[in-house]
């Protein structure tokens, strides 16, 4: 509910957002609301847990604009 919250604060439609999470029940809430997920892998977290991601990333720095744009294509 809190993902959608905010997508109707901002006033952006859900299957325009991009949810970053580093659990797997945040990627699984983010795809029941029609958004977009990066996994964020940590020592609690595998990219094997967060493998319902759209994508999986170690490091912020990972993050491309050009990245997120291929996530909607």
């Amino acid at each position: 509910q809190i993902f959608m919250a905010v997508s109707k604060r901002l006033g952006i439609p859900p299957e325009q957002c991009v949810v970053i999470e580093d659990a797997s029940f945040g990627i699984e809430a983010a795809k029941r609301a029609n958004m977009k997920a990066i996994g964020l892998a940590n020592k609690y977290h595998t990219r094997n847990d967060l493998s319902k991601a759209d994508l999986v990333i170690e490091s912020f720095s990972e993050i491309s604009l050009e990245g997120i744009r291929a996530l909607f294509e």
